[in-house]
């Protein structure tokens, strides 16, 4: 047994990690940096590490969320840890399933449990996970399903739509890439992917932009 979890680390440890820096702006202004790590665990299963750094007029604020997807695109573990204005820090951990999400919250010092339930209807599995990188979507493809927005402490009906590929705006430099818009709670948020299915950019109306830095020259 030991030797076999040797080998799977091993085999794990020679997979690269993919790693791509960006530039954020939130209303009209530049207010920071994010960085996307994501690696390919075994079983198809997915970590994919998002770290911000933003100071918009005030302290700065740190945000460090690890997701891990499974094989099947749905969620199953979700940290978020978060350093805010005037130092208050935030741990929340949602290990996700079927019948919803169980929370363990650490603020203040103290540490508290929740659940937050999920129909037994709501689909969780969603393939636009993992979209141009193991499969190929058509143009009009759709997908529905429901993800649990840590922060929000929420369970949130999501639809993403594959709109084809087609130029990035605004952006710092002409480009195309491949546009996914995701419908979340009433609220739209466009996504530029490149050829693996990693962002090039992300848009949400004239709130909030975050783009790669720099701009790959192409997606193809």
């Amino acid at each position: 047994m030991i030797s076999s979890l040797a080998l799977a680390t091993s085999l794990l440890v020679q997979v690269p990690d993919r790693q791509f820096d960006y530039a954020v702006w939130m209303n009209g202004g530049r207010a920071g940096t994010a960085q996307i790590t994501v690696k390919d665990l075994p079983d198809q299963r997915r970590q994919v590490l998002l770290t911000m750094t933003l100071k918009m007029g005030g302290p700065e604020s740190k945000v460090r969320q690890e997701t891990i997807y499974e094989k099947d695109g749905a969620a199953s573990r979700k940290i978020l840890e978060s350093t805010l204005d005037g130092g208050k820090r935030s741990h929340i951990l949602a290990e996700l399933s079927d019948a919803g999400a169980k929370l363990t919250i650490t603020e203040g010092g103290k540490t508290s449990t929740s659940n937050v339930p999920l129909s037994a209807k709501a689909p969780r599995s969603n393939p636009s996970t993992f979209w141009f990188d193991r499969t190929q979507p058509k143009v009009g493809e759709k997908i529905s399903y429901y993800a649990f927005e840590i922060g929000d402490r929420q369970w949130k009906l999501m639809t993403s739509t594959y709109l084809g590929l087609m130029n990035v705006e605004p952006a710092s430099k002409p480009i195309k890439a491949h546009k996914v818009m995701l419908m979340r709670s009433g609220i739209e948020v466009a996504n530029w992917l490149d050829a693996k299915g990693m962002p090039v950019a992300l848009i949400q109306g004239d709130s909030m932009r975050i783009e790669r830095s720099p701009l790959p020259a192409s997606v193809r």
